[in-house]
């Protein structure tokens, strides 16, 4: 059963893999717009918010840093996050083999559609309260 389950792929994605791989290069480069377009968009919002983001320079996601809005760690934001703003991100110790490291990011992605994007926006407009103040 192992042997099934991690040698050879499933025949649908072997299939889609093939149709992919024969979609015209102009394909390829739509998605790389609207990606970039989205990325921008989520960059925009999460600045706006006062969050300090990491660019990316490949990934669908953006990660950020959360020493600005004095919470106890990432997972404690994220609930937050989801509990009083309405939006889920993903904690940043999670990626982390030590999680320690990543205790204070969180991670969004942009790989949804552009409305989902804007209502997030502006759900995250209450986040911008937790900000620490500079004394």
């Amino acid at each position: 059963m192992h042997d099934f389950l991690t040698v050879g792929a499933p025949a649908p994605l072997q299939e889609a893999a093939a149709v992919a791989l024969a979609l015209p290069d102009s394909y390829y480069e739509g998605l790389r717009k609207i990606y970039l377009a989205k990325k921008d968009l989520l960059w925009g919002i999460l600045t706006e918010a006062g969050f300090d983001p990491y660019r990316p320079q490949g990934a669908y996601y953006i990660l950020c840093n959360l020493d600005r809005f004095g919470c106890e760690n990432d997972v404690e934001f994220a609930r937050y996050l989801v509990q009083e703003v309405g939006v889920a991100a993903v904690p940043g110790s999670s990626f982390y083999h030590e999680p320690g490291l990543g205790r204070n990011q969180i991670r969004f992605t942009f790989s949804k559609k552009e409305e989902t994007l804007l209502a997030a926006g502006q759900r995250l407009k209450k986040v911008h309260g937790r900000l620490k103040t500079s004394s």
